[in-house]
């Protein structure tokens, strides 16, 4: 069972009990980049996660089951969320739609449940959701490390 890399359908939970974020295609990979500068502010020119094009307003789903551990304005970020799912796992969500928040600090979640929707708070060049895979506070590239568990994009 597998996510199509085309876009899927975000929140759809795989065997392995990973969810895709949400729907929509990659746009931007993990790693270096050109930096790109907008309304008084550039880009990093690393880049820690993955964004994927869902559209404006449009569900961003738990990867995995845990508890909510950050779920507010992060600067560049914008609005933002982070999952921990245990045993040094963690997965970031950020650009959310201003009011899109669903889920708040401390709330356990389910994997493949509704958090929040897609915004361009932040550092953001348009409605887009930049997601973040953490291994013992590391970004690691979401695109391998999802795939790993059975969800591409």
């Amino acid at each position: 069972e597998r996510l199509a890399a085309s876009g899927g359908a975000g929140g759809g939970v795989v065997s392995s009990g990973w969810a895709r974020p949400t729907s929509g295609h990659r746009t931007s990979g993990f790693g270096p980049r050109s930096s790109q500068c907008g309304n008084g502010y550039c880009s990093t020119s690393y880049h820690y996660g993955v964004d994927l094009s869902g559209g404006c307003g449009a569900g961003i789903y738990a990867a995995a089951a845990g508890t909510v551990v950050y779920a507010g304005y992060n600067g560049g970020y914008g609005n933002y969320i982070k999952i921990d799912h245990g045993g040094g796992i963690g997965t970031g969500y950020a650009h959310i739609v201003d009011g899109g928040f669903w889920v708040g600090y401390g709330q356990w979640v389910g994997a493949g449940q509704a958090i929040a929707a897609t915004g361009n708070t932040g550092n953001s060049f348009g409605c887009n959701l930049h997601f973040e895979t953490y291994v013992n506070g590391a970004a690691v590239n979401p695109s391998g490390f999802m795939a790993a568990r059975g969800v591409y994009f």
